[in-house]
């Protein structure tokens, strides 16, 4: 299976760079849609680091699925919320909060930017990603602390893994991030911040697909439980909106 990237089609202020891996929001706060340059498959997990934040705006980053195919290179609209959900359908998108007990998303029920509570209920008889510190996916079992900002993860785990150590920009932001944490050790990074890793992975329950969104290594949902996996593969869709200003 290929690894993910960024797809060549996205927001007229995105820049993509290091090999489609990260993608920067240059100017103003919207059009910065950004896509990953493939389907993603049930079971698999997609997850992105903020890199770099930008005063002065408001709201956060946007992430999700949609059907749309950015292949097709169709117009894009300023916002994945709530126009990229509510215009064009066949999307699937949540707004990131500083707190990780809210996130929003699009209802026709209850209108635009819906909170949904987490309950927090480990008691549950069965967590998606379930309770240990490995997780099996479509690509293969990965150690939990990959889903964690890296002033969370263990040392070693870090120098071992190969895939966090792709180029020097993200050695660059790992390290500011180990920084800010010896400086703070005993605050915990908010999904907002730079460093905060923030993942998706969908899966059916028969006909339809869950969408499950992962804030530094919890798991919430299903936030979306009627998604129609008959009608097309689902792509990730990012926004790099507001605040976020670079993502990997």
């Amino acid at each position: 299976m290929q690894p993910m990237r960024f797809h060549s089609h996205h927001g007229k202020n995105v820049h993509i760079a290091d090999d489609g891996l990260i993608a920067t929001r240059t100017c103003s706060f919207a059009h910065g849609i950004c896509f990953g340059n493939r389907p993603l498959n049930q079971g698999e997990i997609f997850l992105v680091e903020i890199m770099n934040n930008e005063r002065g705006w408001s709201g956060n980053l946007r992430i999700g699925l949609t059907q749309h195919n950015p292949d097709s290179l169709f117009e894009l609209p300023q916002y994945a919320l709530p126009d990229l959900v509510t215009l064009l359908g066949k999307s699937w998108v949540m707004a990131i909060t500083k707190t990780q007990r809210y996130l929003f998303r699009d209802s026709e029920d209850h209108g635009l930017d819906t909170p949904i509570v987490d309950q927090e209920d480990d008691t549950r008889p069965e967590r998606l990603l379930g309770h240990g510190d490995w997780i099996r996916t479509r690509c293969g079992t990965v150690r939990r602390d990959q889903l964690l900002p890296q002033s969370k993860r263990s040392p070693e785990l870090f120098h071992e893994s190969p895939a966090l150590n792709r180029n020097n920009q993200s050695n660059i932001s790992e390290r500011l991030n180990a920084e800010s944490a010896s400086s703070h050790p005993s605050s915990p990074i908010l999904p907002t911040e730079v460093g905060s890793r923030i993942g998706m992975i969908f899966t059916s329950n028969g006909k339809k697909g869950e969408l499950y969104i992962i804030l530094n290594g919890d798991e919430y949902g299903p936030m979306a439980a009627d998604i129609p996996l008959s009608d097309g593969p689902l792509w990730p869709v990012i926004d790099v909106y507001g605040t976020t200003k670079q993502v990997q």
